[in-house]
């Protein structure tokens, strides 16, 4: 069985990664402008931002398996299933990640963690700080599939109320105010793009 994991990574992580693979299996990590020698007899290629798509599954033939990261978004699938080709993702290989970052940034905007580190390494201690509390405050969350129910867990553990929207049912998390009335969400939505006016690009906003 030959492995291509296409992508940079540092020799640490190359070695963490061949371990995961039974020993008589050859995995071979390249980067982008290196894979081409290698994609021939590739049985399962595990692509890191490159596009799997009709030119470059043509240069697959024996190709099996296509295994990308949390989601779809470098493979065509219907050029896959085409060829019979299986596509897999790693559904929740980062939502304890994904959860704890954003979790990072909300407590790092509310303690002014980056503005007070800056005075701090310049040597101004006489801070007329006021800092804030998460505790109390409301968090609205699009989007409730595992990564946010993640985060709307660790909200609650901080105090917070939580509103959160989906265009579907899903799992309620036990807290949390559910919202899936469409009017409810342009509101919503409206009011997220009048407060992250100028501080987000708006083409990526309009998109919520």
């Amino acid at each position: 069985m030959k492995i291509v994991i296409i992508g940079n990574f540092p020799k640490r992580s190359i070695d963490m990664i061949v371990g995961q693979f039974p020993p008589d299996w050859r995995v071979v990590i390249v980067a982008a402008h290196d894979m081409e020698p290698e994609l021939a007899d590739a049985e399962v290629i595990i692509p890191e931002h490159v596009m799997s798509d009709g030119p470059f599954l043509d240069r697959a033939k024996k190709l099996k398996l296509v295994q990308t990261g949390a989601g779809y978004d470098n493979v065509v699938i219907p050029e896959c299933t085409r060829r019979g080709i299986y596509v897999a993702n790693a559904a929740g290989v980062n939502t304890t990640a994904v959860a704890e970052h954003v979790f990072a940034f909300i407590l790092c905007w509310y303690k002014a963690m980056i503005h007070l580190d800056g005075m701090l390494k310049r040597g101004e201690y006489g801070v007329d700080y006021t800092g804030s509390e998460v505790a109390g405050k409301t968090i609205g969350i699009i989007g409730m599939g595992s990564i946010g129910q993640a985060v709307a867990r660790r909200a609650l553990a901080f105090g917070m109320k939580v509103l959160g929207y989906d265009i579907r049912p899903v799992e309620v998390v036990r807290g949390v105010q559910m919202k899936f009335h469409e009017k409810r969400y342009a509101y919503f939505r409206e009011n997220i793009l009048r407060v992250s006016q100028g501080k987000a690009p708006l083409n990526a906003l309009s998109r919520i």
